[in-house]
């Protein structure tokens, strides 16, 4: 009840901010989306959580975190993806102390900046899979997906955390839908829904081979 009570005056707040400052009606500011066609979402499957997907997914890959904070999921990908290699990859590394709590992990490397600067550093086809959990604004996301892209291998896929139009706890749109429909409309297919009891679901797109 008090966490309700708390977003509603979050967005109370930020709706007399927009009026404060002359910027658009939320309603006027809603992005416009390319919707995903049936035949992009081919032999998907639908999984109960993102914890289920990833644990779902084939051992010994090469993968990446893409937004780490404190490193809870990552340490759940390290103990049932069992991958070969995870490189977490966020500006908050050195904050949250994430080098520190992998220190005696050999399977883990840890990277510190910009999510989509960082990733370009890698050489093309390195990754099995990419969870994508940074920035959520389009152009963040987007930054991200252009950097990422190359990077997988055949078949590889890219995960993307908070696959919404809107969050009602922090009041304002994201561009998370809009870029991954966008990868959808170049060739990427559906692979994964995973649902969330908030609604906050993920997506995994798979690259053509």
């Amino acid at each position: 009840m008090a966490e309700e009570r708390a977003i509603v005056a979050r967005r109370s707040l930020w709706r007399e901010f927009r009026l404060a400052a002359g910027m658009p009606k939320e309603k006027d500011c809603v992005p416009k989306v390319v919707p995903i066609r049936q035949s992009q979402v081919g032999s998907a499957k639908v999984f109960a959580d993102r914890y289920t997907y990833i644990a779902s997914l084939p051992q010994g890959a090469v993968c990446a975190e893409v937004g780490v904070k404190e490193g809870n999921f990552s340490n759940f990908i390290l103990e049932n993806a069992k991958p070969q290699r995870l490189h977490l990859i966020c500006q908050s590394i050195t904050r949250y102390k994430v080098r520190e709590r992998f220190a005696d992990n050999p399977i883990v490397e840890c990277h510190e900046g910009d999510s989509s600067t960082l990733l370009k550093t890698f050489p093309d086809g390195t990754f099995d899979w990419i969870y994508l959990d940074a920035g959520h604004s389009y152009a963040s996301v987007s930054a991200d997906v252009r950097a990422a892209g190359p990077k997988q291998k055949p078949n590889g896929h890219l995960v993307f955390n908070d696959y919404e139009l809107y969050s009602y706890k922090e009041g304002h749109f994201y561009g998370v839908v809009q870029a991954v429909n966008e990868l959808c409309e170049s060739g990427w297919q559906v692979e994964a829904f995973c649902l969330s009891p908030n609604m906050h679901c993920d997506i995994a797109v798979r690259r053509p081979d």
